[in-house]
């Protein structure tokens, strides 16, 4: 019987956490499937910290780069997000020895849509 428990990392680049509702109950359902859940998302101006544990889900947020309404603010705004969500599961891979079994990103795997749908609006 295999008893470690097994660390998932959820990354949000669009919203933050627990404002998403589809992370904030896929995290919910994984912990209390027993997993260790992580969740990486940029923080916005409810969120007064960028780390805290919510119902035992550790939560690092990082500072978001929201663009002006340009094409190119748009471009910027992704790129410096994934630079930043890259370098906080590295952090949490190498320096808080955390082994990741999966790592779930949205809506990243749909960011060119992501990109253009924000553009049209």
């Amino acid at each position: 019987m295999y008893n470690k428990k097994i660390n998932i990392a959820l990354v949000v680049q669009n919203n933050s956490y627990p404002f998403d509702s589809r992370v904030f109950k896929e995290a919910n359902s994984l912990k209390s499937g027993g997993f260790n859940v992580f969740v990486v998302s940029p923080r916005s101006k409810r969120d007064n910290s960028s780390f805290e544990v919510l119902n035992g889900i550790n939560v690092y947020r990082y500072k978001d780069n929201q663009s002006k309404g340009s094409f190119f603010g748009f471009i910027f705004e992704y790129m410096t997000s994934l630079i930043k969500i890259f370098l906080y599961v590295t952090y949490l891979v190498l320096f808080k020895k955390k082994k990741l079994y999966t790592l779930q990103i949205r809506p990243i795997s749909f960011g060119r849509f992501h990109i253009l749908s924000r553009y049209l609006e």
